[in-house]
């Protein structure tokens, strides 16, 4: 497998409050991480930084185990801690992130996510968005209120309807696939995917030189189009 990553502010918010990690491929398995957090001043930095980082610390080394029971136990974990914070502190009340989380073998790709951070599928010419956000417009959109065109505009399209550390429990939902020769993982928050439509994003992924190239001409549309939040992304390639 190879692996891409690329991250950016944008061009509108003064601070990245999106945290990501990618383990290198060596042991055949992949964890990839994106959180995107949210929170006054820079609460939403330290609650995607702290979910990052506790779901690297409780998954990383537990070969053997299943890997569904691995990711959700640790964001169960990520969301005490950061709740436990968010009542500690008056300056981190409230804050929370989302969170998609992958582990990627040969074999198996297993997620898990809460919020609007987004596990997408790229096999042959076609793009396929794993996840469901966990969201208002999508909520508005199951029910036939608006379009997925209008949701892409809605002016509440940020509002999110279950966030890691903003209650003391929380629901992962998990997603389990086999890949296939060939297959790219996407990983992102809702700074590419709120700039950049599905069909886009495939085609700058497949006209790319490289993985890196094509992970760098998303975060650079995604900034050409108005960069309206920040953006992270990974690509895993098999």
């Amino acid at each position: 497998m190879k692996i891409s990553s690329a991250t950016s502010v944008g061009c509108i918010r003064p601070l990245n409050e999106d945290s990501y990690f990618v383990s290198e491929p060596d042991s055949g398995t992949v964890l990839a991480v994106v959180a995107d957090g949210m929170g006054g001043h820079n609460a939403g930095e330290v609650a995607s930084g702290e979910a990052v980082g506790i779901i690297q610390k409780d998954v990383l080394g537990k070969s053997g185990e299943p890997a569904k029971d691995v990711l959700v136990k640790a964001i169960s974990d990520a969301n005490r801690e950061i709740y436990e914070m968010s009542i500690k502190k008056q300056k981190l009340s409230g804050m929370g992130t989302t969170i998609t989380a992958c582990l990627a073998d040969e074999k198996s790709v297993t997620a898990v996510q809460v919020g609007d951070s987004r596990l997408y599928l790229i096999r042959k010419d076609e793009i396929t968005q794993i996840t469901k956000d966990h969201s208002l417009v999508e909520m508005l959109v199951e029910s036939g209120s608006i379009t997925k065109e209008e949701a892409r505009i809605h002016p509440q399209r940020n509002v999110i309807t279950r966030a890691v550390g903003t209650d003391r429990t929380v629901d992962a939902d998990v997603y389990e696939f086999a890949p296939e020769e060939k297959d790219i993982l996407l990983l992102c928050s809702d700074g590419l995917v709120n700039m950049v439509e599905d069909e886009s994003i495939l085609s700058i992924i497949q006209s790319a030189e490289s993985l890196d190239a094509a992970a760098a001409s998303l975060v650079s549309e995604a900034e050409r189009a108005g960069g309206t939040d920040n953006i992270t992304v990974i690509l895993i390639q098999y």
